[in-house]
């Protein structure tokens, strides 16, 4: 029974259910519309961390994120969630699903900061994020910049692919092909999962149901059942049970030998 309620809420929630994946920078908000055409929810991010371990490797990613509900907007309830901690709110999931890193700020030579997205490239390895950069007028001499830390380094190759620079982001600019190239931040974004599936409590219910089956299928439970052939006839037992059938074996004799003594 708790296996076919489960296995409704899942068909239930796959056929009816939703889901929004974006990848934000702080400031920047996923507007949910209603039926109606109206705004329902804005979920702005407003921070975005990443734990990392001594070499550097991610280990938990955690955003703040603000919820603006059209029907009040004075009220606004900020949280933080965190992998493996979703935000529930009026039967919608929030999820720290995913991270990147999205955008690089440069200074080329003296002229003002100009900011590029970043491209994921997995063949250079996982989790490295760069982009190619022509160092001429003419469009030549293209160099490749990836990064896979918004703290650096960031390096650079040229078109042999060879190493020819490293930079840390906040720091001095070095000379690229005779340019100056000052990275000036790596921006990061977070992946913010929205779902909504209205068949999570059929779900839960279920496996709350088949877990309750579970345990109560390992109880030991036995039955016993006893024919008599009138006041003075015989006595005919029986007993069954569900499991340690060597336990039984053992007490039925002794039970049998009790009941033909107080006979």
């Amino acid at each position: 029974m708790g296996l076919i309620i489960l296995m409704i809420g899942a068909v239930w929630g796959a056929l009816a259910g939703q889901k929004i994946e974006e990848f934000l920078i702080p400031g920047k908000s996923i507007e949910l519309i209603s039926q109606n055409s109206e705004k329902e929810l804005i979920i702005t991010l407003e921070d975005f961390s990443i734990e990392r371990d001594p070499s550097g490797r991610p280990e938990q990613f955690k955003s703040k994120v603000s919820l603006i509900s059209s029907n009040n907007i004075e009220n606004k309830l900020t949280e933080e969630i965190s992998v493996n901690h979703p935000l529930r709110y009026k039967g919608l999931t929030i999820y720290q699903a995913d991270w990147k890193l999205s955008a690089i700020t440069l200074q080329i030579g003296n002229n003002k900061n100009i900011t590029l997205p970043l491209t994921n490239f997995p063949e250079l390895g996982d989790q490295i994020w760069g982009l190619v950069l022509p160092t001429k007028v003419d469009m030549t001499e293209p160099i490749l910049i990836s990064v896979s830390n918004e703290n650096g380094p960031v390096k650079v190759f040229n078109k042999e692919g060879q190493s020819i620079g490293s930079i840390r982001p906040g720091g001095p600019s070095e000379s690229i092909n005779d340019i100056p190239l000052k990275v000036i931040r790596v921006s990061k974004s977070s992946g913010i999962l929205v779902k909504k599936d209205p068949g999570v409590p059929l779900v839960y219910f279920g496996f709350a149901i088949s877990l309750i089956g579970g345990l109560l299928s390992i109880v030991d439970t036995k039955k016993l059942w006893a024919l008599s052939e009138g006041e003075k006839g015989s006595i005919h037992i029986g007993c069954l049970c569900n499991r340690n059938l060597s336990g039984l074996a053992f007490e039925l004799p002794r039970l049998i030998e009790e009941v033909s003594n107080n006979k």
